[in-house]
């Protein structure tokens, strides 16, 4: 999040005592703020009005000789009660704390009277954000966190923040980090998983560049007996989900929706988007913080259940997968590797790119020998594609005797399937 989104960001060291005592150990700080300066004002709207109606009748009463005082005393008087109205807004600003850590969200208010409120992250299921007349004015919003157990009333508020839409994009980030953590506590360590009890299973990621085969390589695991998830798919899902459409028209308008489908319904136009988040990437990153925790959570379930079917591993086909962090995820990464020049030809027919678009799109992400050398696993798709079956039947088997003799198949690139 960009510095502009927390303008009263607060490092972990400085943030009031009784909230940097309520911290676990090991509890990382991703974002501690406060509210907006405008709440100062915002907050406190009626009481400034009344004083400064009451400050100019006053000093109206001394032009007129009504009161023993002068105008420029009457006019000192205002402003001194107008500046400890201030002052105390400044004081109440400074002492409201809102943190967000990787485990939990916390509220911390109170100037001679302290209250701090928390919530774990593995139970948050709704954030809300609410914005009155007066804070939409000045860009800010209150957000809202509730649970299953709050009944409708949000347990945790974080009032009058600036940027609210990416603040509450970043809580959604970690909210599903904490749940797909808890499931992964539940079913054991996906990295160091209790193999003697047959429950967990391999995640293996797929990498390559745009048209190497990915999609062909997953398929192949899949007729393998492994279960695919494809990251792409559920993005796509995930853009068609009510409250992400609306989000997303908020940010750019109507027009990245596409025309009323049978039913009458207009969807988000991938294309429109595409073109949008490829050429500013702020714009990109804005859209991966709201679409990525859902999409992490849909694959967590999806993990688990490809575990308790008795699938042979879980493939995550994710076309940005180094890029979003998601190989951190896996037991081991795949890269699948294609000259450029099938790879070229496989956008041409499939899906109408020409060379300038291939290297517009992947110089918005990680360099091919970047992900090739941190890949663990490598398949050649340049040749027919009875080798190339081959060679995922080997990387499969590779990972799986790895795994049943307990040793991580992470290899850092130094053992490949050619």
């Amino acid at each position: 999040m960009s510095p502009a989104a927390r303008p009263s960001a607060r490092a972990p060291g400085r943030l009031p005592r009784d909230v940097h005592a309520c911290l676990l150990p090991g509890e990382r700080v991703i974002l501690a703020f406060g509210p907006g300066a405008a709440s100062i004002v915002l907050r406190r709207w009626k009481a400034f009005a009344l004083l400064a109606v009451a400050a100019a009748a006053l000093v109206y009463a001394s032009l007129e000789r009504w009161i023993g005082l002068s105008p420029l005393a009457a006019f000192l008087l205002g402003a001194a009660a107008l500046c400890v109205l201030a002052f105390w807004g400044h004081l109440d600003l400074s002492m409201r704390s809102y943190v967000l850590t990787d485990r939990r969200a916390v509220s911390s208010s109170g100037v001679l009277r302290r209250i701090t409120v928390d919530s774990p992250l593995s139970v948050v299921q709704q954030a809300v954000i609410y914005r009155s007349l007066r804070e939409r004015l000045f860009g800010l919003g209150t957000i809202g966190l509730s649970t299953p157990a709050d009944a409708g009333a949000p347990s945790v508020v974080w009032s009058m923040v600036a940027r609210p839409d990416e603040v509450v994009a970043q809580v959604r980030l970690h909210v599903a980090r904490a749940a797909a953590a808890g499931q992964q506590s539940a079913m054991g360590d996906a990295r160091n998983p209790p193999r003697a009890t047959g429950n967990a299973i391999p995640v293996i990621g797929l990498a390559g560049g745009i048209g190497a085969g990915k999609s062909t390589v997953a398929g192949i695991f899949a007729r393998l007996g492994c279960l695919v998830v494809d990251s792409d798919a559920r993005a796509r899902a995930a853009l068609d989900r009510p409250d992400v459409r609306a989000e997303v028209v908020r940010w750019w308008g109507e027009g990245v929706l596409g025309p009323p489908d049978e039913q009458g319904e207009r969807r988000v136009d991938r294309a429109k988007v595409a073109q949008i988040v490829f050429a500013d990437p702020e714009q990109r990153r804005r859209l991966e913080a709201l679409v990525h925790p859902i999409v992490r959570q849909d694959r967590a379930e999806a993990v688990r259940q490809g575990a308790a079917a008795g699938a042979r591993a879980v493939i995550v086909d994710a076309p940005l997968l180094y890029e979003t962090g998601l190989d951190a995820e896996c037991d081991a990464v795949v890269f699948v590797d294609a000259p450029r020049e099938a790879r070229l030809r496989r956008v041409r027919e499939s899906r109408n790119w020409d060379e300038a678009e291939l290297d517009r799109r992947e110089a918005a992400q990680l360099p091919l020998q970047s992900k090739r050398a941190r890949a663990d696993y490598r398949v050649s798709n340049d040749g027919a594609l009875p080798e190339l079956e081959r060679e995922v039947a080997r990387v499969l088997a590779e990972i799986e005797r790895r795994a049943a003799a307990g040793r991580p198949a992470r290899t850092g690139g130094r053992e490949r399937a050619t």
